[in-house]
C-alpha cells in the first residue's frame, strides 16, 4: 500500500491480506472477524467493520462475492 495503487479484495483475498498486516491500521471487513483473529499477528481488530463493503483510502474489501457491488464501488474511485 506504500505505492498508493487501489487494493480490491474479496472472501479469502481479505484473509491473505489480513495474515499479511495490511489490514492492521485501516477499516477493513472480510469472511468474519474470527477468521481473522485466527491469524497469528492479526492486530486490526478495532478497524473491523461488518459490513457487505467497506472502503478506506485506496483499499477496497468486501465480504462475500458480490461483484456488482464490487463494482458499484470501484467505479466511483
Amino acid at each position: 500500500m506504500e505505492l498508493h495503487i487501489p487494493i480490491a479484495a474479496i472472501c479469502g483475498a481479505t484473509t491473505f491480506l489480513c495474515k499479511h498486516g495490511f489490514l492492521d491500521s485501516v477499516k477493513h471487513t472480510g469472511d468474519s472477524l474470527e477468521l481473522f483473529q485466527e491469524q497469528k499477528k492479526y492486530i486490526g481488530e478495532a478497524f473491523y467493520i461488518h459490513e457487505q463493503v467497506v472502503v478506506d483510502n485506496q483499499l477496497l474489501l468486501q465480504m462475500k462475492l458480490l461483484l456488482f457491488n464490487l463494482l458499484m464501488k470501484s467505479l466511483k474511485y
